[in-house]
């Protein structure tokens, strides 16, 4: 859809940015209590002791019993390491920062913002972007797409919805746009 995409010039432009897919990574990969606990909950996802993301995909996609319980094993250590970055940027003084997670309303994210932003694509993109950076068939994109909220309901939900369809320097202007007009309705001095 173009979050990530969004988060990057985000983070040019010198805001903190929290990126949820990127703490499940590092705690796939590294986090002995969540590889432990996925091990146990997933066995057939293991090759040689380590999570092979092709398998546990294939154990949990298209069974939303078995992505309900990876969730309960990721979602509370997300949130914890989501929490530390905002009382780490408080402490820090900082008067702007966003989080970038693909499943911000269904985890209940958007409670704790003050606002939220859409990242949307032309589902034609979407299916572009996903093949090119990605080796995954046209099933299982559809089913992570079903296993999401529908992209209706989150930009009728959201306080924008920024169309990354376009070339790169128009995602920048609209997020530009995005940005001066949160600032101006929040009256938020010095964001830098």
């Amino acid at each position: 859809m173009g979050k990530s995409s969004i988060a990057r010039i985000l983070r040019l432009l010198g805001f903190p940015v929290f990126d949820a897919d990127n703490e499940v990574r590092k705690m796939i990969n590294s986090d002995q209590s969540i590889i432990k606990k996925i091990v146990l909950e997933f066995p057939n996802s293991v090759i040689h002791g380590e999570i092979d993301k092709e398998k546990l995909a294939d154990e949990i996609y298209g069974q939303s019993h078995r992505l309900k319980a990876l969730e309960k094993i990721l979602h509370p250590a997300v949130r914890f390491q989501c929490e530390r970055f905002l009382d780490n940027q408080r402490s820090k003084g900082s008067k702007l920062v966003f989080i970038d997670i693909p499943l911000l309303y269904e985890t209940g994210y958007d409670e704790i913002t003050d606002a939220v932003w859409v990242a949307w694509c032309e589902p034609h993109l979407r299916y572009e972007r996903v093949k090119k950076r990605s080796k995954i068939s046209d099933d299982r994109i559809e089913k992570i797409i079903e296993a999401q909220l529908a992209d209706d309901v989150k930009k009728h939900r959201a306080d924008r919805v920024i169309n990354t369809s376009g070339k790169r320097k128009e995602t920048v202007r609209f997020v530009g746009k995005a940005l001066q007009d949160f600032c101006n309705s929040k009256e938020i001095k010095d964001v830098t």
